[in-house]
């Protein structure tokens, strides 16, 4: 099955879908941002942890470890 790019506004019409009541819709709504601005598929950004996130020179640096079913991929954006 092909599937199509998720585009701006379909990111943006999910956020503002998703209930104000629900705990995790911050969590959620920045992973959608973050998959939609640097292409990463929803197992790459489901599978971050907070021992993946760094900061050099102010700059957050993301290493992404799973992508495609490799899960060693260790790829830094």
């Amino acid at each position: 099955m092909k599937r199509s790019a998720c585009i701006a506004d379909d990111v943006l019409h999910i956020i503002k879908a998703t209930p104000e009541f629900l705990v995790s819709k911050a969590e959620e709504s920045t992973l959608w941002l973050f998959s939609l601005y640097t292409g990463a598929r929803s197992i790459t950004a489901t599978s971050i942890c907070l021992n993946d996130l760094s900061f050099i020179e102010s700059v957050l640096r993301v290493n992404l470890r799973v992508t495609k079913g490799n899960a060693h991929w260790n790829h830094s954006v």
